[in-house]
């Protein structure tokens, strides 16, 4: 059985975050709330600084990491303006007042607290290494593997672009322990601690967050934005803009900002493929 790392900021956000999010003054009239999915946070925060600067009388308040899941629950709720969420919206949350804009693609990578790793790794190293069969670095300094939750996105994205790596880990699990983060700031924390790391993320939050994480080549190709749009590097996440059917004039005005061509150049510079572009932009 995996071990199961519960950092002591995963225990309380969700207690700090019902605090906050009950009170009164969560959603004002010139606030706008915004949570979910912490792999999009921090490009969100770099988002929302610029459009409070240009419009000074709002105030953006960007939430710690809830989930997708979670971000997505407290929109219904009526406890935020914006729900983040690195997945669609299933049938029954339209059906219940929301809707979803499709902003930004980002490269999903494998990261390591190493430096120097010119070689990156193919699928089949990754085979081998959730298979327990490669246990270490071309320096013999040993593979520390992170997973995520089996039902995470992060888990379903991997999956899905390398058949048999489900199998890999399964027939492996019995024979060590591995820890479990299930944020996207606890996965990036843990990897930034522990040598020898392997771990997945998003580059957005990488870059965004400032981490002290090397991103790997993988099959030979570099996770950039660039070579995601070429289609050449295979592993992306979509993000999604989650709003009420009818969102407050200020949602609307930030909506407009995220598809704006100032929305996409912070995208870009943040690791994110913008898809919200305006006509004519």
């Amino acid at each position: 059985m995996p071990l199961v790392l519960r950092m002591r900021a995963w225990a309380v956000l969700p207690i700090l975050a019902a605090a906050y999010l009950a009170s009164p003054a969560a959603v004002q009239a010139e606030t706008l709330t915004i949570g979910g999915t912490g792999a999009a946070l921090g490009t969100m925060r770099a988002l929302a600084e610029r459009f409070v600067e240009q419009n000074p009388e709002a105030r953006i308040d960007v939430l710690p990491s809830l989930g997708s899941g979670g971000g997505i629950r407290a929109l219904l709720g009526g406890d935020l303006n914006i729900a983040l969420s690195a997945r669609p919206l299933k049938k029954r949350e339209r059906e219940v007042g929301a809707s979803e804009l499709a902003y930004a693609q980002t490269p999903f990578v494998l990261v390591t607290s190493r430096r120097n790793v010119e070689a990156g790794l193919t699928r089949a190293d990754l085979l081998e290494i959730y298979a327990g069969e490669r246990i270490s670095w071309p320096d013999a300094t040993p593979i520390r593997l992170i997973l995520r939750p089996e039902s995470d996105t992060d888990w379903q994205i991997l999956i899905a672009h390398m058949p048999g790596l489900a199998d890999s880990l399964a027939r492996s699990k019995h024979r060590r322990r591995l820890p479990v983060a299930y944020t996207e700031q606890e996965t990036m924390g843990l990897a930034e601690k522990l040598a020898g790391s392997l771990a997945t993320a998003s580059l957005s939050a990488v870059i965004a967050e400032d981490r002290s994480l090397q991103p790997l080549f993988l099959d030979g190709v570099a996770p950039t934005v660039d070579n995601l749009s070429k289609g050449s590097y295979p592993l992306s996440k979509t993000f999604y803009a989650v709003v009420p059917n009818d969102p407050d004039q200020l949602t609307k005005r930030f909506i407009r900002f995220l598809a704006s061509a100032e929305g996409a150049r912070l995208l870009r510079r943040h690791g994110s493929l913008p898809l919200a572009l305006p006509e004519g932009s």
